[in-house]
């Protein structure tokens, strides 16, 4: 038997620091461990919320709310 874990949603928070060390260089895997987000869940974070102008925690959090409500 496989016991599941609880998702929660990334906070404001740890975006900004996905952000910051993203943008440093660091490779998602130590992201993922620095962070405590499993490396699946990283990278589709950043998959699904990077456009053209990059990765931006305030439209991602926008998109992240109205998911939320529906």
């Amino acid at each position: 038997m496989q016991i599941m874990k609880e998702y929660t949603q990334l906070t404001e928070a740890v975006r900004y620091q996905l952000l910051a060390l993203n943008q440093s260089g660091i490779i998602q895997t130590k992201i993922s461990v620095q962070l405590g987000v499993n490396q699946p869940s990283m990278s589709r974070e950043l998959k699904r919320n990077t456009a053209k102008r990059g990765y931006r925690v305030k439209q991602v959090e926008n998109k992240a709310i109205i998911r939320r409500k529906n």
